[in-house]
């Protein structure tokens, strides 16, 4: 089993979305930065599908002897239904990508990545008037995490919001 950190081995960047109010708009920053050279790794389910990402369907059977050999680089429960993103998947997605692997998804998938990859800069959009989750502990510790503020009424928030990650990731 896989036990040591991920480590990306260029200069492309790895960045995660979460959040209460990460969906919404056409306009949110995770499309604009497909738009911009980011690409979304494919993501696996052994059922149903819970984001906007590309997914494949695998077999429960296949998901567990993926996991016992250290091939899944996150994933989660899903009422009783497994998803998530592959090691091979994002190396695909790296490789493929102008700057980088963009993963938009649940505070479970993103704080895993964060733990697997230093590297990683994490996204949480969130109203604010709510807390962030407790999973992301980990990644607020080690300077990964930037909590984004966001009222999706206001007009502007996702193009200010976009502008917020480009600076942080340093774009």
């Amino acid at each position: 089993m896989q036990n040591s950190p991920m480590e990306i081995t260029n200069s492309k960047k790895l960045v995660c979305i979460t959040g209460n109010v990460w969906t919404g708009s056409r306009d949110a920053p995770r499309r604009l930065l497909v738009n911009h050279g980011f690409v979304r790794p494919t993501w696996f389910t052994t059922r149903q599908h819970i984001t906007d990402a590309e997914y494949r369907h695998i077999p429960e059977a296949a998901f567990h002897l993926a996991r016992m050999n250290g091939e899944i680089l996150a994933s989660m429960d899903y009422h009783g239904d497994f998803m998530g993103i592959m090691h091979s998947d994002l190396a695909l997605a790296l490789d493929s990508a102008e700057i980088g692997a963009l993963v938009v998804g649940p505070q479970e998938i993103a704080a895993q990545i964060a733990a697997k990859e230093a590297r990683a800069i994490l996204f949480t959009f969130k109203d604010s008037a709510m807390e962030r989750s407790r999973l992301l502990d980990d990644a607020e510790r080690n300077g990964q995490l930037h909590r984004i503020d966001v009222d999706m009424l206001q007009p502007g928030a996702w193009n200010d919001a976009y502008h917020q990650i480009l600076k942080v990731i340093g774009l």
